[in-house]
C-alpha cells in the first residue's frame, strides 16, 4: 500500500513554478481489483482512458488546469477482496490508508491544507471506514485529517 504524489512533482514544487503554494490535497482511492491487473496497472487505469500507458490520466493531465494549486495523490492498495494473498481487514487497511495520509500532510502548512478524497467502488467504501476510524480514535492521531476534509467525491 502506498500513496504515489502524482502532482506536483514529490519535493513539492513545480518545475515551472518553484514558488508554487499548494492550496488544496486530493487523494483518489482505486475500487476493487480485477484478478488479471497488478495493483499499480489497476490503480492507474482506474483514474485513465483509455486503460493502458497510452490512456489518459485525468487525475494528472486534466485537474490541474482546473486547481493548478492542488497536491494530488494515488493511493495504491491490494484490492483483490475474494482471491487475493492480503489477509490483513478492511479495517486495518482503513487505518493504513489513515496513516498514509497522515505522514504525506506531516508539517504544519499540510495539516491545515484542505483535503478531498475520491474514491471509485471500493475505495469510496475504505474511505469512509478511514474517516469513521479517524473519529473513533482515542487519541486524536488523525483529528487533523477530520478537520482538513472538506470534500468528498465517490464514483461508481
Amino acid at each position: 500500500m502506498s500513496l504515489i504524489q502524482l502532482l506536483p512533482d514529490p519535493k513539492g514544487k513545480a518545475p515551472e513554478n518553484p514558488n508554487l503554494q499548494l492550496d488544496v490535497d486530493i487523494v483518489a482511492v482505486h475500487g476493487l481489483n480485477p484478478k488479471s491487473k497488478s495493483q499499480r496497472e489497476h490503480a492507474l487505469d482506474t483514474w485513465r482512458t483509455p486503460a493502458g500507458d497510452e490512456g489518459r490520466l485525468w487525475l494528472r493531465d486534466d485537474l490541474p488546469t482546473t486547481l493548478p494549486t492542488a497536491r494530488i495523490f494515488l493511493y495504491e492498495y491490494d484490492s483483490t477482496v475474494v482471491y487475493g494473498q492480503d489477509y490483513r481487514t478492511f479495517n486495518d487497511k482503513a487505518n493504513s490508508l489513515l496513516e498514509d495520509i497522515r505522514l504525506a500532510r506531516d508539517d504544519e502548512n499540510s495539516r491545515s491544507r484542505p483535503l478531498i478524497l475520491l474514491g471509485h467502488s471500493l475505495g469510496g467504501l475504505l474511505i469512509e471506514q478511514s474517516l469513521i476510524n479517524a473519529y473513533n480514535n482515542p487519541d486524536e492521531a488523525y483529528k487533523d485529517i477530520l478537520k482538513a476534509t472538506t470534500g468528498l467525491a465517490f464514483f461508481a
